[in-house]
């Protein structure tokens, strides 16, 4: 009987205060609402149509998507084939469009024509592309990709087209359509806000382009 009643007054002894248990419970209580909070507020989106910051504006996002996707390919190009992404952009366009002129490879670029002349002579360089004179008119040329041009292309292009892939599988069949079909829109609208809106000042080429002069 002795030992019955020892134990339970060990027991009585080793059990935590009634208010301990109730502090307990009542922290673990705030706890769980705060997590609840947390998993049921949506994340911060960004807006389009009211930019707060400068990653709101279509710009800074497109130009981010540019950045981690392009990478890929520029991996690609630089690691393996000895190009850049902007040379890779003019074999492109020679091995689908054909044979054209500078001026026609940097408008179809959407180039300035500088940086497109450097890419020009650089794939020269490496064998990728010649030119070659127009019948008539020496100070004329037309560009052509060489076999080893030709070749890369025909190598690299499915590998891009796989990285293509890769990235519109995050997208439905829907939002794939309306994605390709807003993207034009907004091509178009850009286009027309370009044309319409002339630049009011230019870069002063003598001076590197830094001091701004009045458009003439």
């Amino acid at each position: 009987m002795r030992s019955f009643f020892a134990m339970c007054s060990i027991q009585s002894r080793s059990r935590p205060p009634s208010s301990s248990i109730e502090l307990s419970q009542a922290h673990l209580s705030k706890v769980l609402r705060v997590l609840t909070l947390v998993w049921t507020t949506p994340p911060p989106t960004m807006s389009f149509s009211h930019p707060k910051s400068v990653e709101d504006l279509l710009t800074f996002r497109i130009n981010r998507l540019m950045a981690s996707a392009g990478a890929l390919v520029t991996r690609l190009c630089e690691g393996r084939y000895g190009i850049t992404r902007r040379e890779w952009r003019l074999i492109c366009l020679l091995a689908e469009q054909g044979a054209m002129s500078p001026s026609e490879l940097a408008v179809r670029s959407h180039l300035p024509r500088g940086p497109v002349s450097k890419h020009i002579r650089d794939l020269a360089d490496k064998r990728l592309l010649i030119k070659r004179p127009v019948a008539g008119d020496m100070r004329r040329a037309r560009l052509e990709l060489t076999a080893e041009g030709r070749r890369i292309h025909a190598q690299l292009f499915p590998q891009s087209e796989h990285f293509h892939r890769q990235v519109l599988q995050a997208l439905t069949p829907a939002e794939l359509t309306a994605f390709d079909s807003a993207l034009s829109r907004l091509t178009e609208a850009t286009d027309r806000l370009l044309a319409a809106q002339p630049p009011v000042a230019k870069a002063d080429r003598r001076h590197g382009g830094s001091r701004r002069v009045p458009a003439s």
